[in-house]
């Protein structure tokens, strides 16, 4: 997984979880578009380029994936990615948060293959925490 290394997990919050797992099901919390030090920020208009956000997007997923391993030891207990739910910061004229949250569910197949398809919402809201561009969490299957 070099091509597609992780960062190291954020500090545990003081009143959640980063990943709650019950049974079979890790639930990751919401990761904002964090990429090193910084927030990829941002909100999108109509007619703006998607290419900061497809790289938000991926930041997400990352971050998610950084949770789980640290949560579960190894991403190989990932049996199914069941869920991905995305929001994009956006303003209402903006129409392609599909597009935006294509590059995470690509990022998820590079890294895990077949046991990365998945159900997925993406949906456009007025603003994220930190002023992020994007942010995503998943339910996952494990062994």
């Amino acid at each position: 997984m070099t091509d597609h290394a992780l960062p190291a997990p954020p500090a545990k919050p003081a009143h959640y979880e980063l990943v709650v797992v019950h049974g079979k099901i890790a639930y990751v919390s919401g990761q904002v578009s964090r990429a090193a030090d910084r927030v990829i920020a941002g909100h999108l208009c109509e007619n703006d380029d998607i290419v900061q956000a497809q790289d938000a997007a991926r930041a997400s997923v990352r971050r998610c994936l950084s949770v789980l391993q640290h949560k579960l030891g190894s991403l190989d207990r990932i049996e199914q990615i069941l869920a991905v739910r995305g929001f994009v910061s956006a303003a209402p004229e903006f129409k392609r948060h599909p597009e935006v949250m294509d590059a995470a569910s690509q990022l998820l197949m590079e890294v895990l293959g077949d046991r990365a398809r998945h159900a997925r919402s993406t949906l456009g809201v007025a603003s994220i925490p930190g002023g992020g561009l994007v942010e995503i969490e998943m339910t996952v299957a494990i062994t």
